[in-house]
């Protein structure tokens, strides 16, 4: 638990100073061009960061197939079978 909370001090942290850097160099352009009011509302980008989760993706797991595809040679075409899967619950509305 303190080690995933310890990642999520370091992450959090570390993407806060990227987030405030970005605002130090922008700043000065934006006030030019938007005003003064955007400008400081600029800031708020960090603010908004602190409460975010924290964005992971991971991937999907190699352990299940999504389906099983064999290819079938029927005359000159291939084709793929897919097996059916049935379920208890499956019921066709053409049955």
């Amino acid at each position: 638990m303190s080690g995933e909370l310890n990642q999520w001090i370091w992450d959090t942290m570390l993407s806060m100073t990227l987030l405030m850097l970005l605002v130090l160099l922008i700043r000065k352009p934006v006030s030019h061009f938007f005003g003064a009011r955007i400008a400081y509302l600029l800031w708020i980008l960090p603010l908004a960061r602190l409460f975010m989760p924290t964005l992971t993706l991971k991937a999907p797991g190699l352990n299940e197939p999504a389906a099983g595809f064999a290819p079938i040679a029927l005359g000159s075409d291939m084709v793929a079978a897919v097996p059916a899967q049935t379920t208890a619950f499956s019921v066709s509305p053409w049955e």
